[in-house]
């Protein structure tokens, strides 16, 4: 077992196994959620992937990408990207923007292809 750090929680090993090198079983993969905390009252828990910076070089990179398909009738994987909605005041907004260059540096393109 691996004891997580935060509340001493005990992990079976498999799990942490499948977790760091994923499942190769060939029947129906399992989906991964990252949900944030949910609150009554208040603001709910956000969540956040960063890839780590670099001071000697590039950044890294983040990549979301739906599963492929080779079967005959198959398809691709749909990737979505949809905004909280609201029962009293107004949707959350989409922002979709690459980083600020600094100094002389410039900020990267976006591009959208089908």
């Amino acid at each position: 077992n691996y004891n997580c750090g935060y509340g001493g929680l005990s992990i079976n090993a498999d799990v942490v196994s499948a977790i760091y090198r994923g499942c190769s079983r060939s029947c129906n993969g399992g989906s991964v959620a990252l949900v944030g905390g949910a609150s009554l009252d208040a603001e709910g828990g956000g969540v956040f992937i960063v890839a780590a910076d670099s001071p000697g070089g590039d950044g890294a990179d983040v990549d979301i990408r739906a599963g492929s398909s080779t079967a005959t009738n198959g398809g691709g994987g749909r990737v979505s990207i949809v905004s909280g909605y609201s029962t009293q005041q107004k949707s959350g907004p989409i922002q979709i923007a690459t980083g600020v260059g600094r100094s002389t540096a410039q900020s990267g393109g976006i591009v959208l292809e089908t």
